[in-house]
């Protein structure tokens, strides 16, 4: 018989230790899997046992955190975690669904709403400070206000809104100065232009027109015409405008002929009139005595 080789116990204890060692690196994936499994089983069959071990954990945890550094370096470990989680995709979409479910279940709530007011105020109060910012903020708000306005209904809100902000923003004083201002420049500036002018005029004629359906507006002006007219009498030049604006404006009814027939007719009445009035002056003139009504003699005189 061949002669065997003697060994040592420690030579044979460590022979089995490396091949244990050997068969845990070669199954590490394996065992980590079975053990991690027993675990999960064995929890999910004690129910009383997790939840003294969920409450001891959150007990520790609030301990812990009354330490300032130990909750820094949480919060700085929760910033790196959730920052490599949302490297993922799938991550970034299941958190949007997370976050959007629960904001439509908060919106019921009125506290919430104004607190997310609040937020988004001083939010958008921050960001508007950067320039870059602002103007990508215009852009977006130009091509979204281009691509609205073609809908009906869209520009009778726009309308709406604009007419509230005008009418709160002109109850400040230095507003409507500066406002009138505004309007005096730009009036100044455009009225070179001709069809300036004339969309002015024709704004100004609807305007009056409108105005003139009330009693009151029409009485107020017809009294500041007549003092106005009273006062520019007295100026040559105001009545040689006058009067080739009423040669003008004359000439131009005279080319209807209802006006002229009408004309025509108070002409008439008015040339009878006056001849009869200055029969009775000739006639009074004549025969002093006479009486021009009954061709009696007068009292005084019979």
């Amino acid at each position: 018989m061949p002669r065997l080789k003697k060994t040592s116990a420690e030579q044979r204890r460590r022979a089995i230790n490396n091949r244990s060692q050997a068969f845990y690196r070669d199954n590490l994936n394996e065992v980590r899997s079975r053990n991690s499994q027993r675990l999960a089983e064995a929890r999910e069959a004690d129910t009383q046992g997790r939840e003294e071990e969920r409450s001891q954990d959150a007990q520790v945890h609030a301990a812990r955190r009354r330490n300032r550094r130990f909750a820094d370096r949480e919060r700085n470990r929760n910033t790196v975690d959730r920052a490599i989680q949302r490297e993922s995709s799938t991550y970034r979409e299941a958190e949007r669904d997370n976050d959007a479910a629960g904001h439509v279940l908060m919106r019921s709530l009125e506290d919430y709403r104004i607190i997310e007011q609040q937020r988004n105020t001083i939010e958008h109060a921050i960001r508007r400070e950067n320039t870059t910012y602002r103007e990508s903020e215009r852009q977006v708000d130009a091509a979204r206000h281009a691509l609205m306005r073609p809908f009906e209904d869209y520009r009778l809100i726009e309308q709406e809104r604009n007419t509230i902000e005008h009418a709160i923003r002109r109850e400040n004083t230095t507003y409507r100065e500066s406002e009138r201002q505004v309007d005096a420049a730009r009036h100044a500036l455009m009225r070179p232009f001709e069809d300036y002018r004339l969309i002015d005029q024709e704004r100004n004629t609807v305007e009056h027109a409108i105005r003139r359906k009330n009693t009151t507006y029409r009485e107020a002006e017809r009294e500041i015409d007549s003092a106005r007219h009273a006062l520019m009498r007295s100026l040559e030049d105001y009545r040689t405008i006058e009067q080739g604006r009423n040669t003008r404006e004359q000439a131009i009814r005279r080319q209807s002929t209802a006006y002229r027939n009408d004309y025509r007719q108070r002409d008439a009445e008015y040339h009878r009139t006056a001849r009869s009035d200055l029969a009775r002056i000739f006639a009074k003139k004549n025969n002093p005595t006479a009486n021009p009504h009954n061709g009696r003699a007068s009292p005084g005189n019979e």
